[in-house]
């Protein structure tokens, strides 16, 4: 048991080291990132369209947001409508019920007629 325990410690160690080791080598990235190259100077049309470009890209999120909101807006109303609808009908029904207890309070008893 003890030099199973023995050979364990010595495994951790020797693992621990070859990770310090390898960390040490000081190896490069897998993955280098070249840097880009600066942009060469725009003639006058091509810099015009790509600030035209931009702004249609503003007013297309501008549009999108306003679409969400308009959408969302109409969902809300709808739910409103349907619930206001709800509200009549449970009134009318009361409506109706009161008005049968109405009548029936007002209505001469069969036996008193004679």
């Amino acid at each position: 048991m003890t030099l199973l325990w023995l050979a364990s410690s010595v495994g951790a160690v020797l693992f621990f080291l070859a990770g310090w080791l390898a960390g040490r080598a000081g190896r490069p990235p897998a993955v280098v990132v070249e840097p880009h190259p600066p942009e060469p100077m725009l003639s006058p049309e091509l810099a015009a369209l790509k600030a035209d470009l931009a702004a249609a890209q503003v007013a297309q999120i501008n549009d999108r947001t306003a679409l969400q909101q308009v959408t969302h807006d109409l969902g809300a109303a709808r739910a409103q409508v349907e619930r206001l609808r709800i509200d009549l009908m449970r009134a009318q029904m009361h409506s109706n019920e009161l008005r049968e207890q109405l009548a029936g309070r007002q209505a001469p008893a069969p036996g008193a007629l004679g």
